[in-house]
């Protein structure tokens, strides 16, 4: 299985320069609050992952009314893995909008004709036919899907080199037109996010166990908040968003997990509430995390089925939270896998469904005995086997 998009390893993310200096016009956040060279290593530098510390780029701003930055959610285009060499998209933009907008449907419903066709007059009024970023970025999601439908190791291989390339060739022209989120261009800017977040979770999913790393999607979910945030009102604007809104309706089934979700939540609940203490370094961090995660439940009503429903949760839990399961405590830990087991509830995902389960097995992994009552709901609703023999350290074999 090839490794591309797979995070890399402690000795290529570099350790980073202790070199003093005055500007740092592209590094990270951290980096440039301490003023030390930043390797800009994507999605975490080499000063970063020595420390164990969330990492987070904004160099570029998001609207001209605001100088908050916006987030590169993309690999470095340095990367070893990359090739010069990028192919020409086979397709035309229309068939690959459409491709796209089928695979990412809302709700479980595919976009109608008609929505495709105001998709592709809202991109020619922005005098967007043209955006590299955008079309790269877009390539790249179809080739992986190409790949996941016909799953013989050579052609998944050789499509997702490709797909990398394509994927790297997006990030560079997006991160190099430093452009601000306007009326003129949010369309592509949210097509491109889109396309990031699906990159991660398709290719971190079926990468080998010992690159699989569940923070390098989460960081990436947590920037993509602020472009949420940026290009949500001109969505809503749109004469796209009515017919979005139809097909996000929530089906009967959801419904009927209504009731065991609430029975396996209370019990999560419990715990939380019942063993946070003191002296567990970031118990009030996960108690906030827990109130977030409340609301969101409220918001996508148990079953996610929107990218902001995707979003959400991660983009609005704090960096204590963030180092409470890096330093894997349990209830951090469980909160997670309950998350990821509440993800899997929503329509299907070609690009996510092995990720939820990879990281609630590796999750789960982590934890210290005696939460196995708390995992029966999870493991049931994943489609993972029950738990003690996983608690012992035996892998899926997936």
């Amino acid at each position: 299985m090839s490794h591309i998009g797979c995070n890399m390893s402690p000795s290529n993310a570099g350790s980073g320069s202790r070199k003093f200096h005055s500007k740092s016009r592209d590094g990270c956040r951290r980096c440039k609050a301490r003023r030390v060279k930043c390797n800009l290593q994507r999605p975490m530098c080499g000063n970063c992952h020595r420390r164990n510390e969330a990492c987070e780029y904004a160099n570029i701003p998001t609207t001209t009314h605001n100088t908050q930055a916006m987030p590169v959610l993309a690999f470095s285009s340095n990367s070893r893995c990359a090739h010069s060499l990028i192919h020409r998209i086979p397709m035309s933009q229309p068939l690959l909008l459409s491709a796209l907008l089928d695979q990412l449907s809302v709700g479980g419903r595919p976009a109608s004709p008609t929505e495709i066709a105001l998709w592709n007059d809202t991109l020619s009024d922005q005098g967007l036919t043209k955006c590299e970023y955008l079309w790269h970025g877009i390539f790249s999601i179809h080739l992986l899907h190409t790949g996941h439908r016909d799953p013989a190791a050579d052609l998944q291989s050789q499509v997702t080199t490709l797909a990398y390339q394509h994927h790297m060739e997006a990030s560079k022209h997006f991160s190099h037109r430093m452009h601000v989120i306007t009326d003129h261009n949010w369309s592509a800017v949210l097509g491109f996010g889109i396309s990031v977040i699906v990159f991660q979770f398709a290719t971190q999913q079926v990468c080998p166990d010992p690159l699989f790393d569940y923070f390098e999607m989460l960081l990436v979910l947590r920037s993509s908040g602020n472009v949420a945030v940026s290009v949500v009102d001109r969505l809503k604007a749109s004469k796209m968003w009515p017919m979005i809104q139809e097909r996000n309706f929530l089906p009967e089934e959801a419904s009927l997990q209504a009731s065991r979700l609430q029975g396996g939540l209370s019990d999560l609940e419990d715990a939380i509430n019942g063993n946070t203490s003191s002296c567990v370094k970031h118990s009030s961090a996960t108690l906030l995390a827990l109130r977030s995660f409340r609301s969101w439940l409220a918001m996508c009503q148990g079953f996610p089925r929107t990218w902001g429903h995707y979003i959400s949760w991660p983009a609005t839990v704090s960096q204590d939270f963030i180092a409470a399961l890096r330093q894997e405590e349990d209830l951090a830990l469980l909160l997670l896998i309950y998350w990821c087991a509440i993800m899997s509830l929503g329509p299907r995902r070609w690009f996510m469904e092995l990720w939820l389960r990879r990281t609630a097995i590796m999750a789960t992994k982590k934890l210290d005995h005696g939460w196995q009552t708390l995992l029966i709901w999870p493991s049931e609703v994943l489609g993972i086997e029950q738990l003690p023999w996983l608690m012992s350290g035996v892998g899926l074999g997936i």
